[in-house]
């Protein structure tokens, strides 16, 4: 199969799963931080394509720039995660408004 035919149904997929991962799973905050990577990761494989397509450089910079974006949402959800857990014993977002100052 070509590249090119695979790229848009993978794009296609990821972005709805995401989408569907964050409006089915509102109570559990580690399935929200997943649907977020896949969408994030879902337009990553947007900006492979249009790199593929019309051959731009431009699109693999924003490719880096959203993976750095995911590593630092990741790293500040699992650390509110971790903070959420310890407090309240639970990953629930409901018990979310306990980390208020």
């Amino acid at each position: 199969m070509n590249a090119t035919l695979l790229y848009p149904l993978i794009f296609v997929v990821m972005l709805t799963g995401g989408t569907v991962g964050l409006l089915t799973n509102r109570d559990n905050i580690l399935r929200l931080i997943i649907s977020l990577e896949l969408m994030l990761l879902g337009a990553n494989t947007g900006f492979i394509l249009v790199s593929l397509v019309y051959a731009h450089l431009l699109s693999q910079l924003f490719v880096i720039l959203v993976l750095s974006v995911a590593a630092a949402e990741a790293a500040i959800g699992l650390g509110l995660l971790v903070v959420a857990y310890k407090r309240t014993g639970s990953i629930k977002f409901s018990t979310f408004n306990v980390l208020r100052g």
